[in-house]
């Protein structure tokens, strides 16, 4: 594809993108490592700040319905980082891949991304404290095709304006 010719063979961009790509998969490795009370604790400590942000008048509102608004955006603020943790690793990952020269970088980014969303969720059931889910991997993958759609978008970009070829990285 003409849009990823921006990056071919630029050594400069793929260390940059291996880096990236590496950094992103260890923490999401990190947060499945984490046991249930931690990964609890860690996204209530989120929901309560941006629950409190969007209902001004939580603490004044009824026990249940505080309850009930906050289990609702703590479900939604879980499965907001997967999609985005993942989405993330799309991006980096095609980009990573547009700097080398192959055939369908989109469907290999896609595949690797949804394996390692599987490993990821095997990796929490195997480590016992936490339930890993196949719901999950259903949108982690989702998260990873975003972040492919997206890069997708930037090559577009980048090849219009031929900016990457000029770029002081080029190598």
């Amino acid at each position: 594809m003409k849009r990823d010719h921006v990056l071919t063979h630029n050594r400069r961009w793929r260390i940059i993108f291996w880096i990236t790509t590496i950094l992103i998969a260890a923490v999401i490795f990190g947060f499945s490592a984490q046991d249930r009370v931690a990964s609890g604790e860690l996204s209530g400590k989120v929901t309560e700040r941006l629950v409190r942000i969007v209902y001004a008048d939580f603490d004044s509102r009824p026990s249940a319905d505080q309850a009930a608004i906050f289990q609702s955006a703590s479900w939604l603020i879980r499965k907001s980082a997967h999609f985005i943790e993942y989405l993330l690793l799309g991006l980096s990952l095609r980009l990573l891949l547009a700097t080398y020269a192959m055939r369908r970088p989109n469907i290999a980014g896609w595949l690797f991304g949804t394996l390692y969303a599987a490993s990821d969720e095997l990796h929490q059931w195997l480590g016992g404290t936490r339930a890993g889910m196949w719901q999950d991997v259903l949108l982690d993958s989702a998260g990873v095709l975003a972040g492919i759609g997206l890069a997708c978008i930037i090559l577009v970009c980048l090849a219009k304006r031929g900016a990457m070829r000029d770029a002081p990285f080029d190598g």
